[in-house]
Parts: C-alpha cells; sequence; structure tokens
C-alpha cells in the first residue's frame, strides 16, 4: 500500500529540486493551455556547454517546442508525444537519459552519462589511449562506495538492481551500434596486391581491396574439473553489507567483486603447480556467479593410482566430534539432496567419472528431516573447501568423450546478441551488400570482469607467405599514404625472424614457443623478452619444427639446400609424404651400397606397399640398381656358383659342423614331452608329407628351446629352414647356426623357486589387486643420486668407450613398464652418445577408409596425429646419431642420409650384414583409438631401453630394471625377472 504522504513529499521534493521536473510542469501547462493537437518535447542531443558547470541550463536550450512532425535524425532522443501515443526510442548518450529514467536516483537532476566526459589524468598511472570516458567506466565509478558523497544509488534496493541490468544493456547497445556504424570504413588487401596501386598515390581507398569486418571478439589425458559457486555467507559480503543494512541479495556489485577476488585466489593456488586451466564464469537461475574449470595437469603431476585420488577428492562426511569444523562445511555446502525420496541404490555413470570410495563409516547428516549418509556427498577436496567454504564440486575426468562434453559445457555461454547482414544505401543512392561477418560476441560487464578465460594465456600467431600480409585502411585513406607506412612490411610473423637475429641464445625456439619467452608489443611491431608471466602460442597448423628462422629462404632451407617452393621443402623435411622421397633415398643409397642392397630395398618398398607409383620410382632408378647385371653376366674364368639363385644361397650359408654339435646337446637335454613333440615333427619333414603345428605354452616353458632344437636339426642335414614370426624380433627368438653360443649357466635353486612363485601370483597379498612383492637386496641399487644415471651406468659401464662395439652392446637392455619412461632413457643415452644428432620427423594421416566412414577424422590435424605416441610404431620424431643402438632387429647405425640410413646387423643370423633402411607406412596393430593411423617413418626407435613386454623371448646377459612407477602384473615382474 503507498503511503499518501510520503508520495507528495517526493512529489514536492522532485519538484523544487529537480530542473528537468520544472521542465516537464512548464509542458504540462503548455499543453492544457494550447488547442494544438500533437505537440513533442525534446531535448536537445548536443549540449553546447559542460553539464559539470552548468547543471540548471536556461529554457531555451533544454526544451524546445516543436510543431509538425518533424524528423528527429540519425541521434535518437528521448521525444514525448502527447496524442499519437507511440513511444519513441531513448538515445542512451543523452546526459539526461538515466535522470529522467530513474529521477528517485538523481533528485538533484545531476547528469548521467555523456560522451565527452574526459579521462583526469593521474601521475601515478600511464596516460590512457583514450581521452574521454566510456559508458562502462562511468557505470563503474557510480558503483564505487564513495564517503564524501551520498550513496543513493547504491542502497536503492530492487531499483539499484534495475539501475544495473539497464546500464549493462546500454554499454552492450553502445558497443553494437559502434560496430554497425564504423564497419563500413574497412578495407583490407594483401600487401603484394595492393603495392601494384603505387603508381597511383592518390586513388581512395574505397575503390580498392575488398568490404571486411571488425576482427571478431575471443570468447571463447586425466583432467580434473571443478565447480566453484558464489556463497553470500562469505564474511567479506556480509561486513560490507551490515554496514547499510542491506542483504547480500541488495548489493550485486559487492557480490560479484567478492566472487571474483575468491576465483582470482583459487587460480593462482591452481598455477602453483604445472596445469592448464580454462574456466567459464555463468549464472545461476537464482543470480549467483559460479565457475567451471577444466584443469589439464602435465604428466609428471598426474595421479596415476586410485589411492592418489582419494587423497585430493573426497566424498565422505567427516567425523563431527574429532573434526567438527569441517563436519559443518561438508554438512552445509557439499551434500546433494535429497530431491523428493531418496535414492536407495548408487548410480554409477559410464561417462568417464570415476566411481570414488564412499566407506560405510556410519556419519550422517540431517536435511529437510532426512538422515543421509556418504553416498549424498558430492566429491569436494578438503584443503580447497576449507579455505574457500562454499559449494566446491571437484571431479576426476579420464575418457575424452567426456572431456569433450565438458568442453561444450563450460564454453556454451549464455544469450547473446546477434547482428545481421542489412542492405544500406551509398551517397550515389545505390544499394550494396555490407558482409557483417561478426561470429561472436565478447559478453562484457560492468566492471569488465572476464567471461571465460584460461591460463597460462593463449597467444593466436599469425603468418603469411613473403608479401602476402594483409593491409588495413579506411575508405577515405589514400593508397599513397598506406604503402608509405614505415611499418608495413612488419607483422607478427616478419618481426619474429627478425628478432632471431638479434637474440642468438633463444634460437632454439620454434614460432610457437617463442612467445613464452617473449612478448609481442603491437605498436612497436617488434618483439622484446618477457619479465613475467608465462603464454602458450597457437597457430593454424604448419610444421612445428623449424626452428632459428631468420628469413623466408631459411624456411625453404633444408640441409643447406634451397628449394624453390615451401612445398618442396616439406617434402625434403618429410612432412609430407611422396614418392620423391624414395627416390631420393635409392639415390642416396647408391653412393654407400652395391646395386645387392638397392634392389633388396626397392622390394623391402614394394612389400610394404609405400609407394603410390612404384613404376614412376622404377624408371627414375631402375639403372641404380642393374648396375651389376651386365657385369656378372659377362664375367669369365670364375668357377660357377652352385646356387644361381642369391637367396638360397644365403639360406645354405651356414655352419653344418657347429650346427652338427648344437643339436646333439639340445636333442640330449631335452624332456619326454619334449622328445615327442620333436619326434612327431621331425618324421613329418623326412616323408616330405607336409603339415601345420602349434606349439602352445606359457612364458617359461622351453617354446624356443624346441624352436632352436629343430632348426639345428633341419641346417645341420643340410635343410632350408625359414623362421617367420608376426613381431620384428624373429631373428632373435629364432636364432641361427652362425651365431648359436653354448652359455652353461647354473641357477640357485633359491632365486628359481622365487621367481616361479612371481609368475605364478603366490607373493603378495591377495586385496583389491594391488600387492607388494620384496625384491632381495643383491639385486637392487641402493645408493645413487639420478636413478637414470645410474642405472645407465649399471647396465652400460663404460659407455662411452663401447659405444660402438657390437659385442657390448647386443646382450645389454634397460626395461621399463612404460613407453614414456623408455623414450626417457633412449633420450638421455642418446645424449651421451658422441656426434652429430638427425632427427627426422612422421608425415601422419587418418586411413582413408575411417575418413569414409566418419567424416569428423579428417577434421583432426597434423599436429595433433604428430602427439600420438603408441607400441609398435616409432614416436612422430626419430632422434638418431651413428652408432646408436635400435631395436627390433638390433642394428647399429653407421651412416645417416636424408631419406635413407645404414645400419648394421648385430643380432641373428646376418650378424655383421650392412642394411639400407628407408621411411615406409605403419599402423599400429593394437591401439585403443578410434581411427587407423598411417604414420611414415623410418621402422625402428633408439633401443639402450626397451619396454618389458618387448623383450620377452631375448636373451640378454646384463640387464637393468627401472622401474619409476609400479608394474601392471605378476607376469609383467616375472617376465623382466
Amino acid at each position: 500500500v503507498l503511503d499518501e504522504d510520503i508520495i507528495i513529499a517526493t512529489k514536492n521534493m522532485l519538484d523544487n529540486n529537480n530542473h528537468y521536473a520544472q521542465k516537464f510542469r512548464m509542458a504540462r501547462d503548455k499543453l492544457q493551455s494550447s488547442i494544438v493537437s500533437d505537440l513533442k518535447l525534446k531535448l536537445i542531443y548536443d549540449w553546447q556547454s559542460d553539464g559539470r558547470l552548468y547543471n540548471l541550463p536556461n529554457t531555451t536550450e533544454v526544451a524546445v517546442l516543436i510543431v509538425g512532425d518533424e524528423h528527429t535524425g540519425n541521434h535518437r532522443d528521448i521525444i514525448i508525444e502527447k496524442q499519437t501515443g507511440l513511444l519513441k526510442i531513448i538515445n542512451e548518450l543523452h546526459p539526461a537519459y538515466l535522470l529522467l529514467q530513474y529521477p528517485l536516483l538523481y533528485p538533484r537532476g545531476e547528469d548521467g552519462y555523456r560522451p565527452d566526459i574526459p579521462h583526469k589524468d593521474h601521475p601515478n598511472i600511464h596516460a590512457a589511449k583514450r581521452k574521454k570516458v566510456t559508458m562502462r567506466e562511468y557505470f563503474c565509478y557510480r558503483l564505487q562506495s564513495m564517503n564524501n558523497e551520498a550513496q543513493t544509488i547504491l542502497h536503492s534496493r530492487r531499483l539499484f538492481q534495475q539501475w544495473i541490468v539497464d546500464g549493462y544493456c546500454m554499454i552492450e547497445s553502445q558497443r553494437l551500434n559502434y560496430v554497425r556504424q564504423h564497419q563500413q570504413q574497412l578495407r583490407v588487401e594483401k600487401y603484394i596486391n595492393l603495392n601494384v596501386y603505387n603508381n597511383a598515390p592518390e586513388t581512395l581507398g574505397n575503390e580498392k581491396g575488398k568490404r571486411v569486418i571488425l576482427p571478431s571478439s575471443f570468447v571463447g589425458a586425466q583432467r580434473p574439473i571443478l565447480t566453484l559457486t558464489c556463497n553470500l555467507a562469505w564474511p567479506e559480503i556480509q561486513r560490507k553489507v551490515r554496514k547499510s543494512n542491506l542483504t547480500p541479495h541488495d548489493c550485486p556489485d559487492v557480490v560479484s567483486r567478492i566472487f571474483k577476488i575468491k576465483l582470482n585466489q583459487l587460480m593462482n593456488d591452481l598455477k602453483r603447480g604445472h596445469v592448464f586451466v580454462i574456466y567459464t564464469i555463468e549464472w545461476q537461475k537464482r543470480g549467483l556467479s559460479h565457475a567451471h574449470i577444466l584443469i589439464f595437469l602435465q604428466p609428471a603431476n598426474k595421479y596415476p593410482n586410485p589411492e592418489d585420488i582419494d587423497k585430493i577428492i573426497s566424498t565422505e562426511i567427516q567425523n563431527k566430534y574429532t573434526d567438527p569444523e569441517l563436519y559443518e562445511i561438508v554438512s552445509k555446502h557439499m551434500i546433494h539432496g535429497p530431491c523428493e525420496l531418496p535414492n536407495r541404490t548408487i548410480i554409477v555413470d559410464q561417462d568417464g567419472f570415476p566411481v570414488y570410495m564412499r566407506t560405510n563409516d556410519g556419519h550422517t547428516v540431517q536435511k529437510h528431516g532426512i538422515e543421509l549418509d556418504n553416498r549424498f556427498v558430492v566429491p569436494y577436496s578438503l584443503q580447497l573447501l576449507l579455505k574457500y567454504r562454499t559449494h566446491m564440486n571437484v571431479e576426476w575426468c579420464n575418457q575424452s568423450t567426456s572431456i569433450k562434453y565438458l568442453f561444450k559445457y563450460i564454453n556454451k555461454g549464455s544469450d547473446r546478441i546477434t547482428t545481421s547482414t542489412v542492405n544500406v544505401q551509398n551517397q550515389n543512392g545505390r544499394q550494396h551488400q555490407v558482409d557483417n561477418e561478426i561470429k561472436q560476441y565478447l559478453d562484457c560487464r560492468i566492471f569488465a570482469f572476464p567471461m571465460h578465460g584460461c591460463a597460462p594465456a593463449v597467444e593466436h600467431l599469425y603468418f603469411y607467405l613473403e608479401n602476402q600480409q594483409l593491409v588495413y585502411w579506411t575508405d577515405n585513406q589514400q593508397i599513397g599514404t598506406v604503402l608509405s607506412k614505415s611499418t608495413i612490411k612488419e607483422s607478427m610473423f616478419t618481426t619474429w625472424m627478425h628478432s632471431n637475429k638479434i637474440y642468438h641464445d633463444e634460437r632454439d625456439l620454434t614460432y610457437p614457443e617463442y612467445v613464452s619467452k617473449f612478448v609481442y608489443v603491437a605498436h612497436k611491431r617488434c618483439w622484446q623478452p618477457r619479465k613475467q608471466g608465462n603464454t602458450i602460442g597457437r597457430l593454424i597448423w604448419v610444421p612445428l619444427q623449424l626452428e632459428s628462422s631468420q628469413s623466408y629462404k631459411d624456411i625453404r632451407t633444408v640441409d643447406n639446400v634451397v628449394y624453390h617452393t615451401f612445398r618442396e621443402a616439406c617434402f625434403a623435411k618429410g612432412f609430407l609424404g611422396s614418392d620423391q622421397e624414395f627416390v631420393g633415398a635409392l639415390r642416396e643409397a647408391n653412393t654407400w651400397g652395391t646395386p645387392h642392397f638397392l634392389r633388396k630395398l626397392f622390394v623391402n618398398l614394394l612389400f610394404m606397399n609405400t609407394m603410390e607409383r612404384p613404376e614412376y620410382v622404377w624408371q627414375q632408378t631402375w639403372r641404380w640398381m642393374a648396375d651389376d647385371i651386365v657385369f656378372n653376366h659377362t664375367s669369365q674364368g670364375y668357377a660357377a656358383n652352385p646356387h644361381q639363385n642369391k637367396l638360397i644361397y644365403n639360406e645354405m650359408a651356414y655352419d653344418m659342423e657347429v650346427l652338427a654339435v648344437e643339436f646333439n646337446r639340445c636333442y640330449h637335454s631335452m624332456t619326454d614331452e619334449q622328445a615327442s613333440i620333436f619326434d612327431n615333427i621331425m618324421r613329418v619333414v623326412a616323408s616330405q608329407l607336409g603339415g601345420v603345428y602349434f606349439l602352445y605354452g606359457y612364458g617359461g616353458t622351453g617354446k624356443k628351446f624346441m624352436w632352436k632344437t629343430l632348426s639345428s636339426a633341419m641346417r645341420s642335414n643340410g635343410g632350408i629352414v625359414l623362421t617367420i614370426a608376426s613381431s620384428g624380433i624373429a631373428s632373435l627368438l629364432l636364432p641361427g647356426g652362425r651365431t648359436t653360443h653354448s652359455n652353461s649357466t647354473h641357477e640357485l635353486k633359491q632365486f628359481s623357486d622365487w621367481l616361479l612363485d612371481i609368475g605364478d601370483g603366490k607373493l603378495g597379498q591377495p586385496n583389491d589387486g594391488h600387492c607388494e612383492i620384496t625384491i632381495p637386496d643383491e639385486f637392487l641399487i641402493m645408493d645413487f643420486e639420478d636413478p637414470i644415471q645410474e642405472i645407465i651406468d649399471t647396465t652400460y659401464p663404460d659407455l662411452l668407450q663401447n659405444y660402438n662395439n657390437a659385442d657390448f652392446l647386443q646382450k645389454r637392455a634397460i626395461l621399463a613398464s612404460t613407453k614414456d619412461v623408455v623414450d626417457k632413457i633412449n633420450d638421455y643415452v642418446l645424449s651421451l652418445i658422441p656426434g652429430d644428432e638427425k632427427e627426422y620427423c612422421s608425415a601422419d594421416s587418418v586411413n582413408k577408409s575411417d575418413e569414409l566412414l566418419n567424416p569428423t577424422f579428417g577434421v583432426l590435424t597434423p599436429e595433433f596425429l604428430n602427439t600420438l605416441k603408441t607400441s609398435g610404431i616409432p614416436n612422430h620424431k626419430l632422434r638418431i646419431k651413428i652408432d646408436g643402438l635400435c631395436n627390433g632387429t638390433q642394428l647399429i647405425v653407421t651412416k645417416l642420409g636424408t631419406n635413407v640410413v645404414e645400419a648394421e646387423v648385430i643380432t641373428g643370423p646376418n650378424v655383421g650384414h650392412r642394411t639400407y633402411i628407408s621411411r615406409m607406412n605403419m599402423s599400429p596393430s593394437d591401439s585403443s583409438w578410434p581411427f587407423k593411423l598411417i604414420r611414415r617413418q623410418f621402422p625402428f626407435i633408439v633401443s639402450f631401453a626397451m619396454t618389458i613386454n618387448k623383450s620377452q623371448g631375448q636373451s640378454l646377459a646384463h640387464v637393468g630394471l627401472y622401474l619409476p612407477n609400479p608394474v601392471f602384473c605378476h607376469d609383467q615382474l616375472y617376465v623382466a625377472l
């Protein structure tokens, strides 16, 4: 119910103090005394004097009576109409807008916002680029609590909330109008095309280039996700509102500021570790802010085990008596539900979120009269909950599908204003289409708090072909003026190349890596060393392996050869697949080896189905491969070779006497079961009937012994045995006669029993799948500072004196459980070996058939495919040195070319042979990816260390076992030991 006395007192106060109220009274009196049917009261948009000095201007300047239907012009002013009843749009930029809309908040008729309010310079603040106050800055100023001014606006409760919303709409409207009004003024063209008009410098800018757009604003492994919700009971909020006898709902400005302070503190806490964070601010239906934060951890800081996750995420009610403070916080903020009836069962989702530990410890809380236990606790972090005392949901996410959902969720944003394409008329009266390509609009708030963010910051990098950088100008500029600018040829990309000439110590950084050490100063067009902070550089995909480029010519240079096009340079570097690469491989091999090895290399390429046009490669290289054929056919005076076929000759080149001794030793060592299998197979061989046998057994049951006995029996009698296996280590599992060595060993029974118990899973307590096995001290390295250095020194003693010694390397290896650890050890050993290192990069793609079945695979960038690692194929970057050790059939690299590698075999039946290897297409036989990866790379990796699974079946005399993390199962530990 309205109080009549208050209404009359308010009316009298406005009539006596608000000069605008007086003018409305004057207009009313004029209308009542006039017979004119249609009058308007118009407030002049453009003031002739400063509103701060003339708050009470004369009558003729403030209000003008206009008879008739005059066009109001482009400016939208406050217009009051008596008869028509039509509503006119009010111009937000008028100083009288706010005080007419909210007379109770401006009781004395003080000016609102006007575009020409000047900035006040301050000696401790850098001079602002803008000399005038923006509308956002005005509202931000009015939201400040100042002791020397009346706080009428801040204490007006619901009217204050309406004033804030109206102010935000005014700010957005002003920005959209600016875009609409200025979009037609900009044009763009490549510099190389614009430079053609240099001979006509007086040409106006609106006659050249194309119409464009203002740039759109940016909106925007295991990974935790965290939700921070504003808490109105925070003491900082309560202290502020109590002073004014208000509630938090009456002070949305205070709530927003405190929430932003808390969010900044939380981000600082998170950034102390090695994480990458993105976040989005949203508002609940009840008006409270909350932030969704997605956290990416570096591999070294991830929590791989359930016990580790339990240390940081809890879903349990704390003990009410031993920890009453945390019990109260959890009870108040982290209990979910109940909604309607409480759930009687636990729902386990299938979207990649783990099932957290919820023990039935008897701790409960009362909520809405219902007793709730740990099943209703929202996952949280003990440390964060104690510090921030609000609802903070912390989840652990480890599936790509759920991560994709989270990205879509935190970036969905709120309702936005969109613009459309419109037809306008130019000065000649002609209509032309204006392209409005503003794809996104940056959600701005009055305090300019960002709605989206990430830490570290991400900077978008741009690059252009030479002289093809974009140049912007306005319609009324002359082309000559645009081309005469001293910085017209400079861009972020070209200044990066110039910076490489100045800062010699940072030339090992690629373009995206450069922003981590340098910052680009746009107004100076230069890069300067970064003094603080960290930034990640992102750009449209191009090969990221080029470092220290100082010009476009450097980018086209590979191995001191300057190529005519960037495409040719990419082919030479291996970024793109081309048959020319294999022509180059055969050309390089022709300078090193014999035609026989060239033919073998060409046949291997045919077998691997790597070449797109084999006939083209053949036409380019057949003369090199046939170089010795004419000589062999015309040679005379030499004894005839009984085996004209080179392949048969190689298979018969065994030492039969040594094989006979080996067979007799193995045969007399057989068990009855092994002897029965041997006799059955040899009976079929002798009768030449043929047959297929499948020999099955667990690891350590003697399969390799049977293969060795069978092959030595047949080869010692002049037979041919082709040992074929599905893996790349067939020559190690099925040795030839010339490398057979007889080493008798005496195994300690105690060690044998202990090893068998591990294989049978008898050691360790059967609990939740995790157990601990004690390894005897005599097998452990107890005293060390650097574990990797120590395991290398122990397994490869005097490595620098023996790194090219085949006998030293072929029976040694360091074993680890995961490929990441193996790569780390191999990189470390490779850094110790003297000599120049060469890096080979793969060309990766998705199988075409997979792209046809699922077109979304076509958007996977080569940059993403390059990051994929799995067993069975080498990594994208392959770093090799001469005399480096490679796995599979173990090799020592002897020569490194651009497209071919020469290596010497050090194990198997071909010890001492030289072989030539080129890149080939490979795909993993088993992977967790939903597509088939095609990787063109050299088919080997450095193998001073290898995975435990890869070592299975090999005979190694010196083995180092490096386990920074637990092994997966008893069988894996058994194989390693």
